[in-house]
């Protein structure tokens, strides 16, 4: 990707790391159940059909800049969704950046789930609306749908 960053599923080693970016996000999440969470995640992935998963935005450092979980679900609107009900990035100078390479590897997942849509629950602020609101538009012929929740 060229943005700088890495965006893919979670390991192992990066549970208790990317729990900052859960603490901060403002969420209900404990760290105990985020840990059962993702070692669930990371067991599992691929054995079993299992759709649900985190992934993790790292700089060229390997340092934690975003994330969002994923889980597949069957609309009987808009058939198979790709539902985003966590997106955190952070970062004092790329927020962009990041959300930007979040964005391309959520629809990557979504084209490999089979899904037509991806609804994303926003965390709001400025850059996060206006990055994704442009990524959304760009989208729109690409045969995957993003909606802001």
């Amino acid at each position: 990707m060229s943005s700088g960053y890495a965006t893919r599923p979670i390991s192992e080693e990066q549970i208790d790391l990317a729990y900052v970016l859960i603490e901060a996000s403002r969420t209900d999440v404990k760290r105990d159940d985020w840990r059962a969470y993702c070692n669930r995640i990371v067991k599992w992935r691929g054995a079993t059909g299992l759709h649900d998963d985190v992934f993790v935005s790292t700089d060229r450092q390997g340092h934690i800049r975003g994330l969002f979980v994923t889980e597949v679900v069957q609309s009987l609107l808009f058939g198979r969704v790709l539902e985003i009900p966590l997106f955190v990035s952070a970062s004092a100078g790329d927020e962009d950046g990041i959300i930007e390479d979040l964005l391309q590897a959520a629809t990557a997942k979504a084209e490999a789930a089979g899904c037509g849509d991806i609804r994303i629950w926003t965390p709001g602020g400025e850059s996060w609306s206006r990055i994704a609101e442009r990524w959304a538009s760009s989208m729109r012929y690409s045969g995957v749908q993003i909606s802001l929740a």
